[in-house]
């Protein structure tokens, strides 16, 4: 079949995905941001401490209000990838940081 995407080319476009899609994150670019999300509105957003989010609307209106705040940096380190013909899962370690001002 010639239309069949190989392994390495489902994993090099997902990993551009998620590179865009956390460059829009450090960028603080709503709109970047979300055409890197599910087209159908579903998603697990999962972090420490807090509420696992499963919808787009509700992540993008959590980035929205943290995109308001100054004096942030956002580091990223890609974990591990799980990549199929039909789903990419990966685990990122980010690094969140803000000024004394922002506290």
């Amino acid at each position: 079949n010639t239309n069949h995407t190989s392994e390495a080319e489902n994993e090099a476009a997902f990993k551009t995905i998620l590179t865009r899609h956390l460059n829009a994150v450090t960028d603080r670019d709503t709109l970047a941001l979300k055409t890197t999300l599910s087209h159908n509105g579903t998603m697990e957003f999962i972090q420490p401490k807090a509420a696992t989010r499963y919808n787009v609307a509700n992540f993008m209106e959590m980035q929205a209000a943290c995109f308001q705040k100054p004096n942030w940096s956002f580091e990223t380190k890609i974990e591990s990838m799980a990549v199929s013909e039909n789903l990419g899962v990966a685990s990122t370690e980010i690094i969140y940081s803000e000024s004394d001002s922002d506290r």
